[in-house]
């Protein structure tokens, strides 16, 4: 593998863990994942890929995706309990944490 799919593997796995973060605060919290919410997170994460273009920055080009997973999952997850939220944010973090571990694989 090339160190250039290594780093978007990284970059993924990076993006679901952040976006596991923001999964169990709203789901710790007890907020319900109001259309505002599932909104603000989606024009974050436009906000942040069009920041990190302008800027050329590698931090932000990786983590733009974090806010759109978690909205994602959130839109998909409204009508179930705060409890089921912080279990799909365990989930969302393993999913990240595993694809950060793929891409160290046959360095």
């Amino acid at each position: 593998m090339e160190q250039s799919q290594r780093t978007g593997i990284a970059r993924g796995g990076l993006s679901f863990m952040l976006a596991a973060v923001v999964i169990f605060a709203v789901g710790a919290t007890g907020t319900y994942p109001s259309d505002g919410l599932l909104a603000a997170l989606v024009v974050l994460g436009v906000a942040i890929v069009v920041a990190s273009r302008l800027l050329e920055n590698p931090m932000l080009a990786a983590v733009w995706f974090a806010p759109i997973v978690a909205a994602i999952v959130l839109f998909l997850q409204q009508d179930t309990s705060s409890e089921n939220l912080v279990t799909q944010s365990v989930v969302v973090g393993a999913i990240g944490v595993a694809q950060v571990l793929f891409s160290q694989v046959g360095r």
